[in-house]
């Protein structure tokens, strides 16, 4: 497990830049997949590095689907407003602090403390969970937002 050597993930999101290092991206994944979720992700059953972001088969109107999951609201601090229709709908987004809330002035953007870029997260698979929304769109080809 030799994190130095992989990038940092750059995307936008709304137009804004983000970016995930490898530590929030990788993990050491345990354990077996929930019934629930057989057939809906695939994992390597064995104990292994992986890709802790999951990749689907459905499209939006936005391009292909990718579910950021944990790995993204561990280091961004994220709220959601539902809205009473779907074009009142929005998000907020910070980096997240080390007590996930809002990082304070000159914590954010200072990245990761070297003792912590290389370890691997560990995940236990039976803990996994997915929203009935991302169930749905991944079973189908295109997931309405």
């Amino acid at each position: 497990s030799n994190l130095e050597v992989l990038p940092d993930l750059a995307f936008e999101l709304g137009g804004k830049p983000f970016m995930l290092p490898p530590e929030a991206y990788m993990g050491e994944v345990e354990g077996g997949l929930p019934e629930h979720l057989a057939g809906v992700i695939s994992f390597n059953s064995s104990n292994t590095c992986q890709l802790l972001l999951i990749e689907s088969n459905a499209t939006t109107s936005n391009g292909a689907l990718w579910i950021l999951g944990m790995p993204f609201f561990r280091k961004y601090y994220t709220t959601f407003h539902l809205g009473a229709s779907r074009e009142e709908r929005s998000f907020y987004i910070t980096e997240a602090g080390q007590d996930c809330s809002p990082a304070g002035p000159g914590e954010a953007s200072q990245g990761v403390p070297s003792d912590r870029r290389s370890q691997l997260r560990r995940v236990d698979l039976m803990k996994v969970h997915l929203p009935q929304t991302a169930k749905i769109a991944m079973k189908g080809q295109f997931a309405r937002l």
